[in-house]
C-alpha cells in the first residue's frame, strides 16, 4: 500500500537534502559557472526581448551547404537546427552547424583591420592603407618569375568569378585552387578524360557498393544528412560500405568491412583489385578497350602491363591484408555494382598522393562506373554572372603546381573550407619578402601569419553564396542571408575586390557587393527556366519557369530556399587514360610496388613511426569552431582533442610510454608533444595525432598544438602530408 505523503516525511527529505547538498558537485559547478559568466561577462551575446520568430537560411562553414532553421528572438538567432524533408541536407547538420550563431562572438573576432610590424606584432590600420600596400607590391614587377595570386578557399562562387576577373587583368596573376580541398580529388578525373565532360558527382542513392581509400564518408563526407540517409535509412538496396583506411575512425568501425592498410599502401591496393578484375575478366572488355585509350597497347607501358606487378601475394606484402581478402574485394566491387571507388583524403591529413588517386580513379573506369546511374555522373555548371565569364579567364592553378618562391603577393579567401592547409605549403611558395593578406573575420589559422588582415564578415552577417557542393549528383544553389547586423569595420570581400581594382584602374563588370553579385547570378540563372526550388517553410517544390519576375529566385534564396536542378542525361562517356596525365603516367605508377614513398618499407624499419595527422572536417580549417564543439572534445571526450596520439599498446610500451601519458614526437622538421591514447585497432608502428580543433579557435588561451604538429608534417614532393616518418619517446 503506498505510504501517504506527511509532515514529518517533507521535513525528514528538507533535512536530508540540507546535509547532503554540501557533498554534491552542484554548488560548486554553480560556483564556478558564476565565476567564468561574470569573468567572461562582455563575451556573452546580450539577447533583446522580442517576437519569437523562425527564419530560414544555408550553413556556409563547409561547402556541404546544409539547409539551416533559425530560431530568432527579436530577430536574432538564438538557436539552429535541420530543415526536416530537405532533398540535399535531410534535416541533419553538424555539430560545428548547430552553433554557428554563436560564431559573431568569437573571441579572436577582428574588431578593426591589422597590419603586422617589423618586430612581428600587429597594430591597427585602415582598409585604405591595405588596399594602397596591395596595389603598390601588385605593381612592382620584382624579379623574374614572380606572381600575384589568390587562393580561393571555395570555387565556384560568383566571388570566385570575379577574383579570376581580377587576376586575369594582371599579367602575372595566378588564380589558385588548394590541394586539400574537396574540389582537388574530382581534379585528378578530370584530367584523365581525353575531352571535357562537365562537372561530375557521385549518385550514392542509386548504388550497390562504396569503397572508400580513407574518405570519412560516415563523419562528415558531403552532405551528412544525406549520406545518413542513403547508409542507415530504411531502404532495402542501401550500399555496402568497404573502408580501406589505416586509422580506426568512425567511418572503418561502422562500415560492412574494414580494410586495415599499412600506411601508404592505397595505391598499390588500388592497383591489385585492378590486376584481379582484369584477371577473371569482371569488366566489359569490349567496352573499356574502346574507351581506353592505354587499357593494352602492346608496347609495354600500358595499364595491363601495369597491374601485372600487383598479384594479390605482392600486394598483399605491401598492404599486410590476406592475399584472399583482397581477391574477394575485387570480386564484391566488380560485381555488385553499380560501384563507386572514393578518395577525398582526411580533412586533417591532407589528400593522397596523385598516383594514388589516379590508381583509385582507374578502378571507377575499370568498371564503367563512369557516366552510369548508381556511379559517376554529369552535372550543370551554375551560370557566371553577366561579364564575368569563366571561359574568358585563365584556368585554376592548384597551389603544389606553383613554383616554389614565385609568390610575391598572395591574398587569401577567408571563407572555411573544412579542410586543414598546412602553412608550410604556403609558406614555401612565398617569396623571403612577399606581401600575404588574409580576407578573414578572425585572427586565427593563415591570418596569424599574414602581413595584414581586413575583417571579412562573420557568417550570418552578410551575403554568402553556397553552389553545388563538390561531388553531389545535381547542380544547387543557395545562400546565406544575413541574420545579425554586419559591423562597420567589415569589409565586404566583393567590395575590397573592387576597390583594389580601382586601384589598379582596372574596370571590373558590374557594381556593388555581394549581394548584387549574387543577385546577377541567381538571374541569369533564372533565365535558363531549368530545376526547381524547394521551400524549406513549407517544404514544397516549385518550378523555376513558375517563379514569375526576374527577381523572384534571388528573394526565394533570400528566403531560405535553394534552387536544385533537374537530373541530366547520361551523354556518351568520352576516351579516357587510365595511366592518368603525362606527369603520373607509367612509371611512377609502376613505383608503387616499392612500398610508400615517404621513408618506410612495407613491414620495414626505415623510421620507427609514421605520423599521420588528423581531425573532423571543418575543426582544422581556416574559422573557428563554436563553443557547443568543446562539449565533444572536453567535458564528453567523445572525439581526440588536438595533441592526443593514438597508438598500439604495443607500440607505446615499446617506448616506455603508459596509457595517458605524455610523448615527444620528433620528424625531420621539429618536435611535438602530445598525450598518448592506446587503442588496440591502431596499426603497429603508427600514431595518428589529432590536429582540431586548437585552444586558439575554441577562443581560448594555449598552445595551437594542431598548426604545431601540421607544421611538422612538411608535404613531400607530391603535395602530401598524411604520412611522414618520426620518432617517439617518453616526455
Amino acid at each position: 500500500m503506498p505510504g501517504r505523503t506527511t509532515r514529518r516525511s517533507v521535513l525528514k527529505f528538507l533535512a536530508g537534502s540540507a546535509v547532503a547538498l554540501p557533498f554534491t558537485p552542484m554548488p560548486y559547478k554553480l560556483l564556478d559557472d558564476t565565476a567564468i559568466w561574470t569573468q567572461t561577462w562582455d563575451r556573452i551575446p546580450k539577447l533583446p526581448r522580442g517576437e519569437i520568430t523562425t527564419r530560414f537560411t544555408t550553413c556556409t562553414l563547409c561547402p556541404a551547404a546544409c539547409a539551416v532553421r533559425a530560431r530568432c528572438v527579436g530577430g536574432r538567432p538564438v538557436g539552429l537546427s535541420g530543415v526536416a524533408g530537405h532533398p540535399l541536407g535531410i534535416g541533419a547538420p553538424c555539430p560545428l552547424g548547430l552553433g554557428a550563431h554563436l560564431l559573431p562572438y568569437h573571441p579572436r573576432r577582428l574588431m578593426g583591420p591589422v597590419a603586422r610590424f617589423a618586430g612581428g606584432g600587429l597594430e591597427p590600420t585602415t582598409i585604405h592603407q591595405v588596399i594602397a600596400a596591395l596595389a603598390a607590391a601588385i605593381r612592382t614587377r620584382g624579379r623574374t618569375g614572380t606572381s600575384v595570386a589568390l587562393l580561393d578557399a571555395r570555387p565556384g562562387r560568383a566571388l570566385s568569378a570575379l577574383y579570376r576577373r581580377l587576376l586575369s587583368a594582371l599579367p602575372d596573376g595566378v588564380y589558385l585552387t588548394s590541394p586539400a580541398g574537396e574540389e582537388a580529388w574530382w581534379r585528378r578525373l578530370r584530367q584523365m578524360l581525353d575531352r571535357p565532360f562537365g562537372p561530375l558527382g557521385y549518385d550514392p542513392e542509386k548504388a550497390r557498393t562504396i569503397l572508400s581509400f580513407g574518405a570519412p564518408v560516415l563523419d562528415g563526407w558531403g552532405a551528412p544528412g544525406r549520406v545518413f540517409r542513403v547508409r542507415f535509412g530504411a531502404n532495402e538496396r542501401r550500399p555496402r560500405l568497404i573502408q580501406v583506411e589505416t586509422r580506426p575512425s568512425r567511418t572503418a568501425l561502422f562500415a560492412d568491412r574494414w580494410l586495415p592498410v599499412r600506411p601508404g599502401a592505397e595505391g598499390a591496393l588500388a592497383l591489385g583489385l585492378a590486376h584481379v578484375i582484369v584477371r577473371e575478366r569482371l569488366y566489359d572488355e569490349a567496352g573499356l578497350r574502346a574507351r581506353a585509350l592505354d587499357f593494352e597497347t602492346g608496347a609495354g607501358d600500358d595499364y595491363v602491363s601495369l597491374i601485372a606487378s600487383f598479384p594479390p601475394e605482392r600486394v598483399s606484402r605491401l598492404t599486410g591484408l590476406p592475399p584472399e581478402e583482397i581477391v574477394d574485394t575485387a570480386r564484391r566491387f566488380a560485381t555488385d555494382g553499380p560501384a563507386i571507388a572514393v578518395a577525398e583524403g582526411d580533412p586533417g591529413g591532407g589528400p593522397l598522393g596523385p598516383e594514388e588517386e589516379v590508381a583509385i580513379w582507374g578502378l571507377n573506369l575499370l568498371v564503367g562506373g563512369l557516366g552510369r546511374p548508381g556511379g559517376i555522373v554529369p552535372t550543370s555548371s551554375l551560370p557566371d554572372p553577366p561579364g564575368l565569364k569563366a571561359s574568358d579567364a585563365p584556368p585554376p592553378v592548384e597551389l603544389t603546381d606553383v613554383p616554389d618562391g614565385a609568390l610575391r603577393v598572395l591574398i587569401l579567401d577567408g571563407a572555411p573550407s573544412g579542410s586543414a592547409l598546412p602553412w608550410g605549403v604556403l609558406r614555401r611558395k612565398l617569396t623571403p619578402d612577399a606581401l600575404v593578406v588574409s580576407l578573414s573575420p578572425y585572427l586565427v589559422g593563415h591570418a596569424r601569419r599574414a602581413t595584414c588582415v581586413l575583417p571579412a564578415p562573420a557568417y550570418l552577417e552578410g551575403f554568402e553564396e553556397a553552389p553545388t557542393p563538390p561531388g553531389a549528383g545535381r547542380a544547387s544553389m543557395s545562400l546565406s542571408a544575413p541574420l545579425i547586423p554586419r559591423p562597420d569595420h567589415v569589409a565586404d570581400p566583393v567590395e575590397v575586390i573592387r576597390r583594389l581594382a580601382q586601384a589598379l584602374d582596372i574596370a571590373l563588370p558590374g557594381s556593388g557587393g555581394s549581394a548584387a553579385l549574387i543577385e546577377a547570378r541567381a538571374a541569369a540563372l533564372q533565365a535558363t527556366a531549368r530545376g526547381q526550388v524547394f521551400h524549406p517553410a513549407h517544404g514544397g517544390l516549385t518550378p523555376v519557369s513558375g517563379l514569375g519576375p526576374p527577381e523572384a529566385l534571388y528573394q526565394s534564396l533570400c528566403d531560405g530556399a535553394q534552387w536544385l536542378d533537374d537530373e541530366l542525361e547520361i551523354a556518351p562517356v568520352p576516351r579516357f587514360r587510365l595511366l592518368g596525365p603525362e606527369e603520373v603516367g607509367f612509371r611512377r605508377l609502376t613505383a608503387l610496388a616499392d612500398g610508400p614513398s615517404f621513408g618506410l618499407r612495407a613491414g620495414g624499419d626505415a623510421q620507427p613511426l609514421t605520423l599521420m595527422p588528423f581531425a573532423l572536417r571543418g575543426t582544422a580549417g581556416e574559422g573557428p569552431v563554436p563553443p557547443l564543439t568543446s562539449k565533444l572534445y572536453r567535458e564528453s571526450e567523445l572525439r581526440e582533442g588536438p595533441g592526443s596520439a593514438l597508438m598500439r599498446p604495443e607500440t607505446g610500451r615499446a617506448y616506455g610510454v603508459c596509457d595517458g601519458g605524455r610523448v615527444r614526437v620528433q620528424t625531420a622538421h621539429g618536435q611535438f608533444e602530445a598525450r598518448a591514447i592506446f587503442d588496440a585497432s591502431v596499426a603497429p608502428g603508427v600514431a595518428h595525432v589529432a590536429v582540431g580543433p586548437d585552444p586558439d579557435r575554441m577562443g581560448e588561451a594555449g598552445e595551437n598544438a594542431g598548426e604545431r604538429v601540421l607544421d611538422l608534417c612538411v608535404p613531400d614532393g607530391r603535395g602530401t602530408w598524411r604520412a611522414v616518418p618520426a620518432r617517439l619517446w617518453r616526455a
